[in-house]
């Protein structure tokens, strides 16, 4: 389990999933804020974070890998910039039959006449693609998000 607003921290959870199985740890990786998302891809984990990255003046998506869940972790980059019309912007990852998906939240939309804001945010779904060298591709914020198979680039 990760959590964590201005630390990060991680902790082994018991097989019941409610108790700790060990001591909880702080990750150190650079401008991290909140909202720690972990998975694992082939043989390296990924911490993936908003973050605070000047000059922006909101929270980013930003990660880092390990090779071990206790790391070291190395920090990576920027994923995608801010949300549209919210200071902040929160990651979630999933894998599902063979696509990777990244998803977040914007207060973008208008809803019986009012418009988005900061306490009222909408989720996106983005496809989400990696280098051969594990790293993971910036991903372009769109208003379409997802619609048909993902058709990934020849090498």
């Amino acid at each position: 389990i990760s959590w964590g607003n201005g630390d990060c921290y991680l902790a082994k959870l018991k097989r019941n999933m409610i108790e700790l199985d060990g001591e909880i740890q702080k990750i150190e990786v650079p401008n991290y804020v909140e909202g720690p998302w972990l998975f694992k891809r082939d043989k390296l984990y990924y911490l993936v974070y908003a973050s605070m990255v000047r000059p922006v003046g909101s929270e980013q998506i930003s990660y880092a890998t390990a090779e071990k869940i206790t790391g070291p972790w190395t920090h990576r980059g920027l994923i995608t910039g801010p949300a549209k019309n919210s200071f902040t912007i929160h990651p979630g990852i999933i894998e599902f039959k063979g696509q990777w998906y990244f998803f977040y939240h914007y207060a973008g939309l208008t809803l019986n006449g009012q418009k988005g804001a900061l306490g009222r945010r909408a989720v996106c779904i983005e496809y989400l693609d990696f280098n051969s060298d594990g790293t993971i591709k910036p991903i372009k914020q769109t208003v379409e998000g997802v619609s048909v198979p993902f058709k990934k680039e020849m090498p």
